[in-house]
């Protein structure tokens, strides 16, 4: 002979619904957290990217002047060179 509960169902599923709850605000907080890491890291890497950027245009306006200056007296010494 057993002794059953009148109500066990409803005492099972109100028990896994305070399980599941507090399960999902555990991890719910841990996932919170873990996003804001990847938000940090991805504002330092879009961060790094934009500096970098800015660089290359910096550096590439002396190239470019060293470079065409020097093709340009390339092509007048040529030019001279021919003429005379």
């Amino acid at each position: 002979m057993s002794i059953k509960e009148p109500n066990v169902d409803e005492m099972v599923e109100n028990d896994l619904r305070i399980f599941l709850a507090s399960k999902y605000s555990e991890y719910g907080t841990i996932n919170t957290q873990n996003n804001d890491e990847k938000s940090k890291y991805l504002h330092r890497t879009n961060v790094a990217i934009s500096i970098s950027l800015v660089i290359l245009l910096l550096s590439l306006f002396p190239f470019y002047m060293i470079n065409h200056s020097a093709s340009q007296a390339q092509k007048t010494g040529m030019v001279n060179a021919t003429n005379e």
